[in-house]
């Protein structure tokens, strides 16, 4: 690996730049999300073969893509924050574009909530950015999707702090210690453990944010595949210990602490590896593609939505009892008229609802810090 020109981290890459390929690496984690909720989800892991089987195993994983948003954010926010820590309207201007871009279509959706049985509860702390610690509270987690927008809110609330009052190694040194902290927290309660709680899951956006400032620091092209390498890697080697050793389940203690580790690691090199080059390469041109960028455009809407869809979908037409090809085809079907639904209501949002409210943002004064992040 390059090492530094300097001896203290600098920050050298142009933050107004729209890295397009991130639009693309959004739309893949919103479209392994769907996929896991349309098929996994409702299909159990037995009695399947064939076709069925198949597509159970090719969406059994498509929970981590919450890992892939969290490491995104971190990479981006960071970055966001680190290029206008020293202006003198930094809290303002992060915290009004923030509410800007999450918090109406949020509270929209924390409205359907109450049509659910028994979901003024949830509505209620989801309302208070506490979707995530229903558990604890003893409230159904009616959507369960909202839990990880309340854990990205936690990190909007503390880290702009963090990043304003640490220098930049500092800062690294705090993500470094989060990113070895959370896992042994992880092993410690794993026996009471639930994924869906902050001070279990914010170790996945310290990696984002170690992946930024990595980033800007290394410049060349050669330094960023060769530290993509070494994440991947390292992310590999966990996942295949843990296959080893029998302990990738997360009822083992070990499991408990590493089961996001890996991950994080491994969406942190294919990111690096997306956007290492600035004059692209084959994943990058992928990433390009339109489908993928206009999966990116509308992912906040398509997973906020796309869970309601589904219970709507049920609701109207019952989902069949028995495992077998009846199933199969009417998951199938829920797949095909729920995704074309969310697609054609998240345009809608984002050319009535959503954009009109992010044009408030909009200053002549102010340029904006980080496309991707809008």
């Amino acid at each position: 690996m390059e090492g530094p020109r300097r001896a203290h981290l600098s920050l050298v890459a142009d933050p107004h730049a729209r890295i397009r390929e991130l639009d693309g690496v959004r739309g893949i984690a919103v479209l392994l999300v769907l996929l896991f909720h349309f098929f996994s989800w409702s299909m159990g892991q037995t009695g399947w073969s064939g076709l069925p089987l198949l597509i159970e195993n090719l969406s059994r994983m498509g929970w981590s893509g919450v890992n892939l948003f969290f490491v995104l954010s971190g990479f981006l926010i960071t970055r966001i924050l680190l290029k206008n820590r020293t202006q003198p309207n930094y809290y303002r201007s992060f915290y009004l574009r923030r509410a800007l871009r999450i918090l109406p279509l949020y509270y929209l959706t924390v409205l359907i909530c109450l049509f659910y049985p028994g979901g003024a509860a949830f509505a209620g702390v989801s309302a208070l950015h506490l979707s995530n610690m229903a558990p604890i509270l003893g409230v159904v987690m009616v959507h369960p999707g909202l839990w990880s927008l309340s854990v990205e809110e936690h990190f909007y609330l503390v880290w702009p702090t963090i990043v304003k009052r640490l220098s930049l190694k500092g800062l690294a040194h705090c993500c470094a210690l989060l990113c070895l902290f959370v896992p042994c927290l992880r092993m410690y309660f794993h026996d009471h453990a639930t994924s869906s709680y902050t001070w279990f899951r914010v170790d996945s956006l310290a990696w984002g944010a170690l992946l930024g400032m990595a980033y800007d620091h290394f410049t060349s092209s050669s330094a960023r595949y060769r530290l993509a390498l070494a994440a991947f890697a390292t992310g590999s080697l966990i996942l295949l210990l843990g296959w080893r050793l029998g302990v990738t389940t997360r009822n083992s203690v070990l499991g408990a602490g590493l089961q996001f580790t890996f991950l994080d690691l491994l969406y942190s090199s294919f990111i690096l590896t997306a956007i290492a080059n600035p004059s692209g390469n084959f994943l990058a041109r992928t990433l390009r593609a339109w489908p993928l960028q206009r999966l990116g455009d509308l992912s906040y809407c398509l997973y906020l939505i796309h869970q309601p869809l589904l219970s709507l979908y049920e609701w109207i037409v019952p989902k069949p009892e028995q495992i077998g090809s009846a199933l199969f085809s009417y998951l199938t079907l829920r797949a095909v008229v729920v995704l074309a639904t969310a697609c054609g209501l998240a345009s809608l949002s984002e050319r009535f609802f959503e954009k009109p409210i992010q044009r408030l943002r909009s200053r002549p004064t102010q340029r904006p810090t980080f496309a991707n992040a809008a």
